[in-house]
């Protein structure tokens, strides 16, 4: 059972049609043999949220040891606790219409990787809840992320209440810095199974972003995380794409990539476009190139620095405007999809 969730902003999230513009991309990612792209119109809620919600029912259901077991029976929990949080966006039968989407992604992907046998099947399930734990033991936690779930899990387990929507918001801009905190922020969109997925690919996918925006902030990197359209916004998706593949594999991380840049209303088309791009690159492109025989995700980031630090032989400067408010600007949104479909695949795209 999945949904699809998002935590850039943790304040209502409109249905939109600006990922329609996309298809474009979609089309000619089919028609050159490259990685489905997504397409989902459903609702989308926040990442923390969802991991929130998931862990209050573990918490008070102690009976279920199962993955089989857990989602079978959260589905109907899920969806109420989604409406009287986000009832603006939230409706009975919300869970069966993402099922029907994800569906369809999924058929893509069997497609395309029964073709492709080099990429990674979507992330398998554990039978156990026990197994899942150890799944999650094994990310290699950093002691503010243990810090920073320490703290999600807290208002999972109130003994005498639920956590409210005005709690989930804080959390959301804590944690996520929504659009009101910072400019060019890293944000999520999830899939999550109702039942054993759900912790996981949240847990993955957060951790993602952080390490992103955490190791951008170092003086050895950036000494930032700020920025839009340049080397350091490259660097964040690049960096977080290729860590998320490694942990769910790519169907998972394509989602959670077009997801964060195709549902925001307010996503410039060349910002947009562009991180979908050097998404790519991070997932698929170069990914081989940045994992190289090492684990250890520190060496992966300084690998996507040197990478992003060297524009000559990786990376691609277009003449594209932008809008210091963060609105969509008059850039002819069908020119820059041209010029990202003439890009090379393996290299980066920034803007002036």
């Amino acid at each position: 059972m999945v949904l699809m969730f998002s935590a850039y902003n943790c304040q209502k999230t409109e249905i939109i049609d600006n990922h329609l513009v996309s298809n474009e991309v979609a089309s000619f990612q089919k028609a050159n043999n490259l990685p489905p792209e997504p397409n989902f119109t459903t609702p989308e809620f926040p990442a923390i949220a969802l991991y929130i919600i998931h862990k209050e029912y573990v918490m008070r259901h102690p009976e279920i040891k199962t993955t089989a077991e857990l989602e079978q029976n959260m589905k109907g929990y899920l969806e109420q606790r989604l409406i009287d949080l986000y009832p603006e966006i939230a409706y009975i039968g919300v869970v069966d219409a993402s099922l029907a989407e994800i569906s369809l992604y999924m058929n893509e992907w069997n497609q395309f990787l029964a073709a492709n046998p080099s990429y990674e099947q979507e992330y398998k399930i554990p039978a156990t809840l026990a197994e899942l734990n150890a799944d999650i033991a094994a990310i290699e936690l950093e002691p503010k992320e243990i810090a920073m779930f320490q703290e999600l899990d807290s208002y999972a387990m109130l003994k005498d209440r639920l956590v409210t929507r005005s709690e989930l918001d804080d959390l959301c801009d804590k944690y996520d810095m929504g659009t009101s905190k910072a400019i060019g922020t890293i944000g999520w969109v999830l899939i999550g199974a109702a039942g054993a997925i759900t912790a996981y690919t949240v847990v993955c996918a957060l951790i993602s972003a952080n390490r992103a925006r955490n190791t951008a902030e170092q003086n050895d990197f950036y000494g930032t995380a700020l920025g839009t359209g340049n080397n350091v916004d490259a660097y964040r998706h690049i960096f977080a794409s290729m860590n998320l593949r490694r942990m769910v594999g790519v169907p998972l991380a394509a989602l959670v990539g077009w997801g964060n840049e195709a549902r925001r209303s307010n996503n410039p088309c060349h910002d947009r476009e562009m991180d979908l791009h050097n998404n790519r690159v991070g997932r698929v492109a170069r990914y081989n190139q940045f994992r190289n025989g090492t684990t250890r995700w520190r060496r992966h980031a300084e690998r996507v620095r040197d990478f992003v630090n060297n524009p000559n032989a990786n990376g691609q400067i277009m003449n594209w405007p932008w809008n210091v408010q963060n609105l969509p600007s008059t850039t002819d949104c069908t020119q820059v999809i041209t010029d990202v479909n003439n890009t090379a695949n393996n290299i980066y795209i920034i803007y002036n």
